[in-house]
């Protein structure tokens, strides 16, 4: 008992000791109990049940899966005076030759030693040179992965290369650097070679150990980039492992992901948790070195798929139908694709607004100026205007905190509380304005006065570090519930540190419970503190899996640590450098960025096609092949890596790969395999999986040909999404027709049975109410705010004959029929219009009159005979 008494005391010294400040007192008691059961966790881990193995996957792909345990390694050390001193010349004189290539801004961020890394010098100025400035160098435009083959016609170019090259064979470390660099990212026009950026990588990380090229040299290994052959995972986990325990952040990230999926080596929960949780050390400590608060922490980890309605489709996406279309909505109507212009358009608007007193414009503008988004840079001084302008509707600068100039509305008052929070933030953060703590008080009491959780966190973070204030741990524990209690994650994680200092055995259980509360908002000290408990058995049974979730939160929430990769990704897309931006996501992906995989994915997906007519004649799903063997494996690849952390466009996508046979060996298919992908994305509710799976049902491919287990999933499809309801009508409408046919003439495939009503409503009346919905706001308003003489609701009642419980296959069998015959009766008309204007230019060619010219213009049909 006292060891893990032991354990527990410095688990929670350690969560609290490195705090930008201090907290009211360090943990001195041990913590009882600590084994107390436990249940629930917010982070997903990794549990997909129903999906092939990724080393599975990989073998139907003809790839060698080897499974490899990296041995114990001794880097040594680097002697650098061993290089010859004529290479130092060598390479100043190739970059001064670089640098007459350079637009003006990239020079002056070559010259700048910002942010020098420990091991300084050159190495550390090109590798950022690469990553911040590579929108500005990059000229070439790569059509392909491949190797290409060209003449480099720019002489400085040439007499650089020439220069680095003979450098390079007195074993410069520059040189060699330089060289892989040039030919990795293609810089100055460089052509892209792989091959030879392995070259030079392994050059330099035999002679010096750098970790950044070895982490490179697995990134190349295991993705086969410019090889033309497999994957190799052996040496992709072995430089990986070299690297990581070099501190190479993107290397340790990606070593933990192959010991948790188990790619190239047995899965390992422990080496899992040992290097993702080391991860989290450096990027919790990045995060809580920032000012009071911690930093902000920027995203750049986009679905790009989304910016397209999801993989296949608006109404047909995970991430644009289905139940969970209103959130994704919701997460990204801010991060709008620049390229719209939607966003430019309302953001005009909320100005024109604010700029009129508007209240919610003020608010919003402050918010997007403050946090920053996809498309708008963070701006201090635009958002402190508009919340300064937002907060003279209640107080003036000359009144007393707590003390408001009039009566404003209660919408006003919540919206003034909450810039007087982010006032007193940025006041107490220095963000924008100096650091003001008397300043950033008064603003708190303001918000406070009026209920507003930030204000009240604010407060309670400045009594317990007696900021401004006298120090008052009490004071400072009520302000953090309250606000706690209106559901601020950072007053949750702070409230629920009190608590874990709290010698009373039960307030670990509620400390458990607020932190999980702040981890579904995605604070990353919430992450990491659960991480922790899991690991060590706080208050719950030890889980080793549901550590490794939580650190990995933590690992890839702080995107600037490493760093990812997708900004530079983003940029590369952005300029239609469609090569880089699939490096740098595959490069996110190798790290087990779920985002990432699904990007690389995306892009190198061959089959854009969201609807094609030929495809439901031919009952296939999928109607454009991928082109490429090699992009198809890769696309492949990362699908399925994206699948089993949850992404549910992928599992789809993963299943259409199996059933037509792309990327596998000699273009086999599994239509097993498909089913099974099919099947555990229709555990997420997926209408577009459940559509598949009663496919695949009706016509026996891949499962058990039966047309009543073909209409329940149609039922399910249509339930799960109301996008789905015109296919899945229409798919029913045919299985009917198939079934009866089976009937009749004796099949034995099994048919649709009868059973209870479904639970849809698919009455003439429910169908104009989804046609409705379907159209501008207006009519819709119309509609739905439209009399009812009959007081129908739009799902009818029980007592109303166009409502719930109906025969609806009879209903939409007549309503079918009707547009049939008013079709039939269209084309008659027409056939017959078209026989008398050839009777009357026959008349006309032969000098009779023609019958029924009555006038210009009217149409033939109206001409009474």
């Amino acid at each position: 008992m006292r060891a893990a008494s032991a354990i527990v005391l410095t688990l929670l010294s350690t969560a609290v000791a490195a705090q930008a400040v201090a907290d009211p007192e360090p943990l001195q008691q041990v913590i009882e109990d600590v084994q107390q059961p436990y249940e629930g966790s917010t982070v997903d881990v990794d549990v997909v049940e129903g999906l092939p193995d990724i080393p599975e996957v990989e073998a139907m792909m003809g790839y060698t899966v080897d499974r490899y345990t990296v041995p114990a390694m001794d880097l040594g050390r680097w002697d650098p005076s061993m290089v010859d001193p004529e290479s130092h010349r060598l390479v100043h004189e190739a970059l001064v030759l670089l640098r007459s290539l350079e637009p003006p801004e990239a020079k002056a961020n070559l010259s700048s030693d910002k942010g020098k890394e420990k091991d300084g010098g050159l190495l550390s100025r090109w590798s950022r040179r690469a990553k911040s400035a590579l929108d500005a160098l990059r000229i070439l435009k790569v059509k392909s992965l491949e190797t290409t083959e060209q003449k480099i016609q720019n002489d400085p170019l040439v007499q650089a290369t020439l220069k680095l090259e003979t450098a390079a064979a007195k074993s410069n470390p520059d040189a060699l650097w330089l060289l892989a660099d040039l030919n990795f990212h293609g810089n100055f026009s460089h052509p892209l070679n792989y091959a030879q950026a392995s070259h030079y990588y392994s050059l330099l990380a035999s002679a010096t150990g750098n970790a950044s090229a070895q982490f490179l040299l697995g990134f190349l290994h295991a993705t086969a980039l410019g090889s033309g052959s497999s994957p190799d995972h052996a040496k992709a986990l072995t430089y990986y492992t070299f690297a990581a325990q070099a501190n190479e952040t993107r290397a340790q990230r990606a070593l933990a992901y192959r010991y948790h999926m188990g790619l190239g080596t047995p899965k390992n929960c422990e080496e899992a948790m040992e290097w993702y949780r080391r991860v989290a050390v450096t990027s919790r400590e990045y995060y809580r070195g920032g000012p009071p608060g911690g930093r902000h922490v920027k995203r750049e980890s986009y679905r790009i798929a989304d910016d397209e309605g999801g993989v296949y489709g608006h109404g047909a996406s995970a991430s644009s139908s289905g139940p969970g279309y209103l959130g994704s909505y919701r997460r990204n109507v801010i991060n709008t694709n620049a390229r719209d212009g939607s966003f430019e358009d309302v953001f005009e608007y909320l100005q024109y607004v604010a700029s009129k007193g508007d209240a919610s414009a003020q608010s919003i503008l402050g918010v997007l100026y403050y946090d920053g988004s996809r498309t708008q840079e963070r701006n201090f001084g635009e958002a402190m205007y508009w919340f300064r302008m937002l907060a003279k509707q209640v107080w003036l600068s000359g009144i007393a905190p707590g003390r408001a100039i009039h009566s404003p509305t209660s919408d006003i008052t919540s919206l003034a509380a909450k810039a007087a929070g982010y006032i007193g933030r940025m006041y107490l953060r220095g963000e924008g304005v100096e650091q003001d703590l008397w300043k950033a008080f008064d603003w708190f009491r303001r918000g406070v006065s009026m209920g507003d959780a930030m204000s009240q966190n604010g407060v309670g973070h400045m009594f317990l570090n007696g900021l401004a204030t006298k120090k008052d741990v009490d004071k400072a524990r009520e302000y953090f519930k309250a606000s706690a209690e209106q559901g601020f994650a950072p007053a949750q994680v702070n409230f629920a540190k009190l608590l874990l200092a709290s010698p009373q055995p039960s307030s670990l259980s509620a400390a458990s419970q607020w932190l999980e509360l702040a981890a579904s908002e995605g604070h990353v000290e919430a992450y990491w503190l659960l991480g922790e408990m899991w690991a060590n058995g706080v208050g719950r049974s030890r889980s080793c899996d549901r550590a490794v979730g939580y650190y990995k939160a933590v690992a890839e929430r702080v995107e600037e640590v490493g760093p990812s990769g997708f900004e530079d990704g983003n940029r590369a897309l952005q300029r239609g450098d469609l090569a880089g931006a699939i490096v740098y996501y595959m490069m996110a992906a190798e790290q087990g960025y779920e985002v990432g995989q699904a990007n690389a994915a995306f892009l190198l997906d061959g089959d854009k096609t969201m609807l094609d007519p030929k495809a439901f004649l031919k009952t296939r799903s999928l109607a454009k092949v991928p082109k490429h063997p090699r992009l198809e494996k890769l696309a492949l690849t990362y699908f399925s890596q994206s699948a089993h952390q949850s992404n549910v466009d992928s599992m789809i996508k993963m299943g259409d790969y199996f059933l037509h046979g792309f990327g596998l060996s000699h273009n086999t298919t599994d239509a097993k395999k498909a089913a099974q992908c099919y099947h555990a994305a229709e555990r997420f509710h997926s209408a577009m999986a459940m559509w598949n799976l009663g496919w695949m049902h009706e016509n026996g491919i891949g499962v058990e040909q039966d047309f009543h287990l073909a209409k329940r999933y149609y039922d399910q499809a249509a339930l799960s999404s109301r996008e789905a309801y015109a296919p899945v009508m229409m798919s029913l409408l045919k299985l009917r027709v198939r079934s009866v046919w089976n009937a009749l003439t004796g099949g034995t495939i099994n048919g649709i049975q009868k059973g209870p009503a479904p639970t849809m409503d698919t009455s003439w009346r429910s169908w104009l109410a989804k046609w409705y919905e379907h159209q501008p706001a207006a009519a819709a308003a119309a509609y739905r705010d439209r009399e009812d003489d009959y007081d129908y609701t739009i799902y009818g009642d029980e007592y109303d004959d166009f409502g719930y419980g109906e025969d609806d296959l009879m209903e939409s069998l007549v309503i079918l029929t009707l547009c049939a015959v008013v079709g039939l009766f269209l084309w008659w008309r027409q056939r017959r219009v078209l026989r008398q204007r050839n009777g009357q230019q026959g008349g006309q060619q032969q000098g009779m009159p023609v019958q029924g010219a009555v006038g210009l213009g009217r149409p033939d049909w109206v001409v009474p005979h």
